[in-house]
């Protein structure tokens, strides 16, 4: 278990990683200290990790609650005070674990659409393209 949950985590590590051109690279420390960091709020983190353990543990209707917990968060009305791009995103790793592409695809345009520069999901759209 510990190796499937590492995996899945390493996800976020990617977003230390977010840039996609040499311009984006410019642009990557214009007043955003946090973007070495892999930041997300502890509310869609705590989902996240639920769902990947009650996969790894085979607890599917915990697993589903912990994604629709993921969900509800990341579709909030007035959307998400805060890094709402790591939250679409990590709900975006979800679906694709949930053979969902579809889905992910849309989550990770929602991501982008929150921030569209020096964000880890663009290449997860281009991978997902491809």
């Amino acid at each position: 278990m510990r190796n499937a949950v590492y995996l899945n985590i390493y996800i976020l590590q990617c977003e230390m990683f977010r840039t996609m051109t040499q311009e984006d690279q410019q642009l990557r420390h214009g007043g955003n200290d946090w973007m070495d960091l892999v930041v997300i709020d502890c509310v869609p983190f705590l989902y996240y990790l639920q769902y990947l353990v009650y996969r790894q543990l085979g607890q599917s209707a915990r697993k589903m609650a912990a994604l629709q917990k993921l969900r509800d968060y990341v579709c909030q009305p007035g959307g998400i005070q805060g890094h709402a791009d790591t939250a679409a995103h990590v709900l975006a790793r979800c679906c694709e674990l949930e053979n969902r592409p579809d889905a992910a695809f849309g989550y990770y345009q929602q991501s982008v659409q929150s921030f569209p520069r020096n964000n880890i999901a663009n290449w997860q759209l281009v991978s997902l393209l491809q």
